[in-house]
């Protein structure tokens, strides 16, 4: 599990990347001293249009224009050194659930129970997905809430080969 509140507490340099089928786009902040954006400045900022039909509904058509993007993009920020890079993607690779349990549930009993529930919720085997939960509390006092993101890999793989 991702621990979300020391990464928004992060005092060093961060970018993010946002790769949309309009464009792709990084900043780069300063750091995140507590919690919130107020206390960052942007270092840097660069908006790369893509021609049309680059990427076409969260799937990418044409990856060598991207990856020529990509490339001017990390031309344009080569002075800049940043210690980690969030990469945000299109919202049509992902499809984003959330699941009540009883507080006494541990981790690895809700893991075994999503495994199930994700198994039978999407059309692909488990080895051809990636999946991603975080638990929090529930909307009452005994219960607990694990939002789930799940999406093929056989959309997401390109994603992952292009940016690494």
């Amino acid at each position: 599990m991702f621990p979300i509140a020391s990464f928004l507490g992060r005092k060093e340099k961060i970018g993010g990347l946002l790769i949309r089928e309009e464009a792709i786009e990084l900043a780069v902040l300063d750091g995140i001293f507590d919690g919130s954006a107020a206390d960052a400045s942007i270092l840097f900022y660069s908006l790369i249009p893509l021609p049309v039909g680059t990427i076409s509904e969260g799937v990418i058509v044409r990856k060598d224009v991207l990856f020529t993007a990509l490339g001017r993009l990390k031309e344009e920020a080569k002075k800049i050194s940043v210690e980690s890079v969030i990469v945000s993607l299109p919202s049509e690779l992902a499809q984003f659930m959330c699941f009540g349990f009883p507080l006494g549930m541990t981790g690895e009993q809700i893991d075994s129970a999503l495994a199930l529930t994700a198994e039978s919720s999407f059309p692909l085997p488990l080895a051809d997905i990636y999946q991603d939960r975080t638990i929090g509390m529930g909307h009452t006092a005994n219960t607990q809430e694990a939002a789930v993101g799940i999406a093929a890999k056989s959309r997401l793989d390109p994603y992952l080969d292009i940016v690494s």
